[in-house]
């Protein structure tokens, strides 16, 4: 048979400069820079310098340059291309990770969606000839650190010389990138169409890998390589030669579970190739001779539509609740936003929940229910939106007249207060309550959330049908309203919201949700409830204005000087005025006297004649329950320098 080996030897050259490249004599100057988030957006129209969404890096390229170990890079839908010439790729970076799926607005990782904001890596660079990338991305070098998720990769033809003869979609030489939530579809090579492997072991998570051709191994090629392969659906992919989904040569040992291979086409008719290799298979669905291994099957998965490119699972499908709970990976990544980063990873390929139990279905795979499905995709057993009672008049705790730091309210409690105390109700048993909240009345304050029990509040800031803020009825999230400055009264409405269930796989303190689209199976209410609050009131003191320090003779009055008075709480008309001096023998109580009405006062003094000297004058407005002061100088001078000193009143 006239296959081709790939040794190590053949590639020490390929190897050697791949190591002298990354290693010594290019590496890109140290330019300490602390880790953070690069954005990415072709639209962009800012300062193109990956700071923010607005003034986002225009190309992927830019920012995979300028990232350095520990930066994260968010890229916005759109398509991508690496470069002009065919030899140019997106390399991956250790110690970066690469995210795609965001809509450009996003301010937390886990609120992308890479089913709605499709991100493509495209080498489509000759749309009107062959002339396109020989590899999309390129994994050479790195380790488990660099992370590709979130991505349709497409676009390639690898149809060169060596090493540009392999590995189309991505092309991996002594390297190990951990690829998610990622389609490697559509690319060609005569090695590896979908991905291409040397010396590498790299992981590949809730993949679906279709439409990609060559000659050997049309899904994955494998020379010395042990990849680990969970969760990937291969179908479609085809060969003129061995390996229509994977192709394994040169003592190359994969381990791969919970997966399916159906309907890739090779002369054949077989699968997987191997050649000096020992693949490692498990609880995973492979077309054609059953394969030795626990879990295995050989049964047609049922896909839903595989001529429009759907391979979901059917309702009965055998690939139901089939799989190996024990080799799901840990959401080291967090990418649900829940703070839990021990849990296993939370999606499937869909972005919807991954291991949903099928009660219709026998458990036929390994671990504690609910066992996770075989293949990209969870079978979700249809969900019924929850039902909300909207006449209940749900209802905050009240809060007082500035209380600014309040610690607001629990979502449970919200929903279990007004008249109706099982506000949401949910034919489904693993439901788990929350809301949607739509809309809140900022007419005359802030409303805020907290998911760390009050730890850190979050602005709602514009939220609607089609941009919603998910909240849970946990022991941690929290609504609270921060009235404005002396506002009182009874809010009504001030938070608007739908029931959620969680059905759709999103974590509580996901923004911008579209949940326009609700009742029926989706994971909202189609009802609507509003929620009120209560300030209560808190009597604030009177205020005065200052007044200017005072010069008069003897025997003139001081006045009439103006000032104004004020209080948010009470009619001016009852509040009451007073003064009083800190010299009696040059102004008396009874000496100093008030005009005017309303806001605008008048104050006149009267000193005793003949007497001279200085006084503090205090005026006191007050209120039923608390007072203000004002004081200012008084200075009588004149006559009194001729007087006996018996007659001055400083004596």
């Amino acid at each position: 048979m006239a296959f081709r080996q790939r040794t190590i030897q053949s590639y020490s050259v390929i190897l050697f400069i791949i190591i002298i490249f990354l290693g010594l004599g290019f590496t890109r100057p140290n330019t300490a820079k602390a880790a953070g988030i690069l954005y990415v957006d072709w639209q962009a129209t800012g300062a193109n310098d990956g700071s923010s969404w607005s003034d986002a890096f225009t190309n992927l390229q830019s920012a995979l340059t300028a990232a350095g170990s520990g930066d994260e890079i968010w890229v916005a839908q759109g398509t991508y291309q690496p470069g002009n010439q065919r030899t140019d790729s997106f390399n991956l970076k250790t110690g970066v990770a690469v995210y795609g799926g965001f809509a450009a607005t996003e301010t937390a990782r886990d609120e992308r969606d890479w089913i709605e904001h499709m991100t493509i890596l495209s080498g489509d660079i000759d749309p009107t000839g062959d002339e396109d990338s020989y590899h999309v991305v390129t994994g050479s070098g790195v380790n488990a650190t660099a992370i590709l998720d979130g991505f349709t990769i497409t676009g390639a033809r690898a149809d060169g010389d060596s090493p540009h003869d392999s590995g189309g979609g991505i092309y991996n030489a002594a390297g190990s990138p951990a690829l998610r939530n990622v389609v490697i579809k559509g690319n060609l090579a005569s090695y590896g169409g979908g991905i291409y492997n040397l010396d590498s072991s790299p992981t590949l998570v809730n993949a679906l890998v279709l439409d990609n051709s060559g000659t050997d191994g049309g899904g994955m090629y494998n020379t010395n390589s042990s990849p680990s392969v969970i969760n990937v659906t291969f179908s479609a992919n085809g060969v003129t030669k061995n390996g229509s989904a994977i192709a394994n040569v040169s003592n190359s040992n994969p381990s791969i579970t919970n997966s399916i291979l159906w309907g890739n086409k090779s002369p054949s008719l077989h699968q997987i190739y191997d050649e000096n290799s020992t693949p490692n298979i498990s609880y995973t669905d492979i077309q054609g001779p059953p394969k030795p291994g626990p879990g295995n099957l050989n049964s047609n998965p049922q896909f839903v539509d595989v001529s429009n490119r759907d391979f979901r699972l059917q309702a009965e499908s055998p690939a139901i609740d089939a799989g190996d709970n024990s080799v799901l990976p840990a959401d080291s990544s967090d990418l649900d936003g829940d703070g839990d980063t021990t849990e296993v990873l939370p999606y499937d390929a869909m972005r919807s929940l991954r291991s949903i139990d099928d009660p219709a279905m026998p458990d036929t795979g390994t671990g504690t229910a609910p066992i996770v499905d075989m293949g990209a995709y969870e079978f979700q057993y249809p969900n019924n939106a929850p039902l909300l009672d909207s006449s209940g008049d749900p209802f905050l705790a009240p809060i007082a007249e500035d209380d600014q730091g309040n610690n607001g309210t629990l979502v449970s409690a919200i929903l279990a207060s007004g008249s109706n105390a099982s506000l949401i109700s949910d034919p489904d048993p693993d439901a788990q309550p929350g809301i949607a909240v739509i809309a809140v009345d900022e007419a005359n304050g802030l409303w805020q959330y907290s998911t760390d029990g009050g730890g850190t509040w979050t602005d709602f800031a514009a939220v609607a049908d089609t941009s919603a803020v998910l909240l849970a009825a946990t022991t941690n999230d929290r609504v609270r309203f921060v009235p404005g400055p002396d506002y009182f009264g009874i809010l009504n409405p001030g938070i608007t919201f739908r029931a959620w269930d969680g059905s759709d796989g999103r974590a509580s303190g996901n923004r911008q949700v579209n949940v326009s689209q609700n009742g029926g199976g989706t994971a909202y209410s189609s009802a609507a409830e509003s929620a009120s609050i209560t300030i209560n009131p808190v009597d604030d003191p009177p205020a005065i204005s200052p007044i200017a320090d005072l010069t008069t003779k003897i025997g003139q009055a001081a006045g009439s000087v103006a000032f104004s008075i004020a209080d948010i709480d009470t009619p001016l008309s009852d509040l009451s005025l007073s003064g009083s001096s800190s010299n009696p023998n040059l102004v008396s109580a009874d000496n100093i006297s008030f005009g005017g009405s309303g806001a605008d006062r008048t104050v006149t003094i009267s000193p005793t004649p003949f007497v001279s000297g200085e006084a503090s004058i205090t005026i006191t407005v007050r209120d039923a329950t608390a007072s203000a002061q004002q004081s200012f100088l008084l200075a009588v001078s004149g006559m009194d320098l001729y007087l006996p000193a018996v007659l001055r009143a400083d004596n």
